[in-house]
């Protein structure tokens, strides 16, 4: 009876506590509603008669604006702004009266080397105007100085540092490890590129995943060189040099070496702006966050002259059957966009965004199947590749009529690989347990997962790792004019840069999406009467959390998906639970990650 009394008391306490809780938010969510409400029309923002848009980048900044999975209960009514929009608004910026420059604020930068490289290009352009672009931040790392060094002047807080080294990579590599715990990988490949099992089945780099790593870096890496080149005037020996022999070790180093202009602390920083401004010193130097910008501008992005349609789809992410999240490349809401787009009568042309690593090989072929359905209706189907276009990333891209890439997209990745993890050794020789088994046949209890695979069993990995091989092969074939031969020789997994994919075929052209759109209306003949038409259609985080916590059109309520997500963390097994449910099949991925929590989970992948 005391037992039933204790928990009986602690259920309902845990009820009331629930009950305030949800209360509590109903409020929040109400009152934040009302708020984004008055803040989601353009009309009530106000923008000072001249000030300077401050350009600062977020951790998570997308393709398209609010497509990332918002921070868990988080009551922001902020939309979350995407690269294509926020290179849009640095173009009507230009021609703003009101906007008199630009500060970028490296404070942080989550962009990859392909979108910063895109928001340069708009900064360029932006700086022809006569408008001055200054940037200031406290540190530079590499990824944020490439986006700074555009700008007319680069300052430095005087205590700051400046990361400055030249690119590598440093790879962990388990296989010892995992033998030490009695946990084995049985790995199944085809191709000779496949780097993303080394950590698994070697103890050190392969020459041939040394050779594509050397080269794609290189690659990358010449790219930031070149364009930090031409806009600090400083030739790219030089920027070699000064990585090369770790020459900027304190601040004023970065400033001696020409890649600051000056250190200066934040409020002489504002004050260099003022100057530049043309504002005395009592004038106050208005900051126009593009958040705020970007409310009174949102009309102004849609492209909206003409009754024919340009449909742009973009996919970045993880490629996935569920769940269907803001940030990944679901299956039923991309099969019902590519349906939606083919039964249109008014698309005319349709233009591919992508920005994947890969993910489920059985989706990016049932997308792959739709995009090309599209082109069957005799509709012309451009893509335009972000940081990633890999392996599945690639499998969607291959129906495509163009392709454009960036020269520092990583792309291709056109492999295959199987794992299949083994803890018979763990639990036979460390944890002492034993298993038997009965069935109806002799391949009943086959794929434990708990003993070594027989060789019969290892034989039908291999056939079926070699078997979607040869699907890729035959796929991008196809799709590029290219014999299966010719695909092989420069698939096998390996990775390339845009620069290079373009020099085998993989991509048609370099540029960015705006290059893209172009091709695609001039394949369409639609001239300057077009109308662009984004999807997938995303909500403001806001109604996003609503709809999640709700669980309206079938997705899971928010709080279950909390407590789901915190057992995951405390309790690896069911972590390794929730993945093995959502894995159907083989899988397309780039790149092949573990950790402590999943060295068990990737059953089935493709690189």
């Amino acid at each position: 009876m005391r037992d039933f009394l204790k928990y009986t008391l602690a259920s309902c306490l845990g009820v009331s506590i629930a009950l305030i809780i949800l209360t509590l938010l109903g409020f929040l969510g109400v009152a934040s509603f009302i708020s984004f409400a008055a803040s989601a029309n353009g009309d009530q923002v106000e923008l000072p008669s001249a000030g300077v848009l401050e350009l600062k980048l977020g951790d998570i900044v997308p393709e398209k604006t609010n497509n990332a999975q918002m921070t868990s209960f988080s009551f922001e009514n902020e939309d979350l702004l995407g690269l294509q929009d926020m290179i849009k608004l640095v173009k009507i910026a230009k021609e703003d009266d009101r906007i008199e420059g630009i500060y970028i604020n490296m404070e942080s930068s989550s962009l990859n080397r392909a979108s910063s490289s895109s928001v340069r290009r708009a900064l360029k352009d932006f700086k022809e105007s006569g408008k001055f672009v200054y940037a200031y931040s406290l540190v530079y790392g590499q990824s944020n100085y490439h986006l700074a060094s555009v700008a007319d002047s680069v300052f430095m807080n005087p205590n700051g540092m400046m990361d400055f080294r030249g690119f590598g990579v440093t790879l962990p590599f388990l296989k010892n490890f995992l033998n030490k715990l009695g946990l084995e990988s049985q790995v199944f490949y085809a191709g000779d590129f496949k780097g993303a099992t080394e950590p698994l089945r070697r103890m050190d780099l392969s020459e041939e995943n040394r050779l594509q790593i050397k080269e794609y870096l290189r690659d990358l890496y010449d790219v930031y060189l070149q364009e930090i080149s031409s806009d600090r005037n400083i030739s790219v020996t030089e920027l070699e040099a000064i990585a090369d022999e770790f020459k900027i070790r304190q601040a004023k180093d970065a400033v001696r070496l020409g890649l600051v202009d000056a250190l200066l602390y934040e409020d002489e920083f504002i004050h260099q702006i003022r100057l530049r401004a043309n504002k005395d010193s009592s004038e106050k130097v208005d900051l126009i966050s593009l958040s705020k910008y970007y409310s009174k501008k949102k009309s102004s992005l849609r492209y909206d002259e003409g009754d024919l349609e340009v449909a742009v789809v973009y996919l970045e992410g993880s490629i996935v059957g569920q769940p269907d999240q803001p940030g990944s490349i679901s299956e039923d809401k991309y099969m019902k966009i590519f349906k939606k787009i083919r039964e249109d009568d008014e698309n005319k042309a349709v233009v591919l965004r992508i920005n994947s690593g890969g993910g489920s090989a059985i989706v990016s072929d049932n997308l792959s199947r739709e995009i090309q359905l599209i082109k069957d209706q005799g509709i012309p189907v451009v893509c335009s590749m972000g940081d990633y276009a890999a392996s599945g990333g690639y499998y969607l891209a291959a129906p495509a009529d163009v392709i454009f890439a960036e020269p520092n997209t990583l792309t291709g990745s056109i492999g295959v690989f199987a794992v299949i993890p083994s803890a018979e050794k763990l639990m036979n020789d460390y944890l002492e347990i034993e298993f038997d088994s009965v069935g109806t046949g002799p391949y009943a209890t086959s794929f434990s997962g708990t003993l070594a695979l027989s060789e019969e069993e290892a034989q039908y990995f291999q056939s079926s790792v070699d078997s979607t091989y040869s699907q890729f092969l035959q796929h991008v074939a196809k799709n590029r004019s290219m014999t299966v031969e010719q695909v092989h020789e420069i698939a096998q997994g390996r990775v390339w840069s845009g620069m290079d994919a373009q020099k085998i075929g993989l991509v048609d052209s370099l540029g960015g999406l705006e290059q893209a759109i172009e091709e695609a209306v001039a394949m369409a003949e639609l001239g300057t009467e077009y109308e662009i038409k984004e999807f997938p259609r995303l909500q403001n985080p806001l109604q996003q959390f609503i709809q999640e916590l709700s669980g309206n059109e079938g997705s899971k309520p928010k709080l279950k998906a909390e407590l789901e997500q915190w057992l995951a963390e405390e309790f690896p097994q069911y972590q390794l639970k929730l993945q093995l449910e959502e894995m159907k099949g083989l899988q397309m991925r780039l790149p092949f990650q573990l950790n402590e929590n999943n060295q068990q989970s990737k059953l089935y992948s493709i690189h």
